[in-house]
């Protein structure tokens, strides 16, 4: 829209004068209706109407140039920049050519070198920055991977060592436990035991311990309840025989070194 306008305004800038001059109304009605005859239109058509002129200047001539500004003209202007560009490469090539084929002077080339010189030592110099840089950071991770290794490995030991000494304890305790079940059952079979002999079976036990007695037989003629009382003895698991030897089992040594124990008490 604000093209068409510029065009309009360009194609009728005789008539904008005419009406924002300050001539009289009259006078520039009189020159508005002379814009048509006067105008170069009718030199190429004699019979051009005065219709036709302000169509063509009010309406076909501003949309034509507004089409042209806005669909052909861009283009042309890619069309020129690309040529613009084109002979702008060419002219640095040939600007290269040129001072590729010009020779270095002596004290230019020194310069230069000197130049390259620096660079690289400069450049040779942030490398070694950064991998100094570098590999502190690597020996710092390093450090800290191995503390926690290490402190792993640490708590590692002491909870082998704990678990260890806790399995040793409970090993203990349970031997302990078994222990007193043991003792308990056997104090019980003791009890019983005792209880369950007469007078006579006791001093048989105890005359057995002493090893007085050697031969149920011999036992036997002292006493004609031996044989009952040794029933007791071999019945309550006391005492035993083998080729008419008695002797005392483990149970019936037990209650002997008790009754020793309580006899020296």
């Amino acid at each position: 829209m604000f093209s068409f306008l510029c065009s309009w305004a360009i194609w009728n800038y005789r008539l904008l004068i005419i009406l924002f001059s300050s001539t009289d109304p009259e006078k520039k009605f009189a020159h508005v209706e002379a814009l048509s005859a006067k105008s170069y239109l009718l030199h190429l058509f004699p019979s051009f109407p005065p219709e036709a002129y302000w169509l063509c200047i009010g309406f076909m001539g501003p949309l034509l140039t507004t089409l042209f500004y806005l669909l052909v003209l861009p283009k042309f202007e890619a069309m020129a920049l690309k040529i613009s560009l084109e002979k702008s490469v060419q002219l640095k090539g040939i600007k290269l050519e040129a001072e590729n084929a010009t020779p270095i002077a002596h004290d230019e080339s020194i310069h230069l070198r000197e130049m390259i010189r620096e660079a690289e030592e400069a450049r040779d110099a942030a490398i070694e920055r950064q991998r100094i840089l570098m590999q502190k950071e690597v020996d710092k991770k390093q450090k800290e991977l191995d503390d926690a290794q290490n402190a792993i490995n640490a708590n590692h030991h002491d909870s082998i060592s704990k678990e260890t000494t806790m399995q040793n304890e409970i090993n203990a305790l349970r031997q302990a436990k078994d222990n007193l079940e043991h003792e308990l059952a056997n104090s019980e079979d003791l009890i019983k035991a005792v209880f369950s002999l007469d007078q006579g079976a006791r001093e048989m036990l105890f005359s057995i311990s002493d090893g007085r007695v050697k031969n149920l037989k011999v036992f036997a003629q002292q006493d004609h309840r031996a044989n009952e009382w040794f029933g007791q003895l071999y019945a309550t698991g006391l005492a035993t025989s083998f080729d008419g030897i008695a002797s005392l089992t483990p149970l019936g040594q037990k209650l002997v070194l008790k009754h020793q124990l309580l006899s020296n008490s």
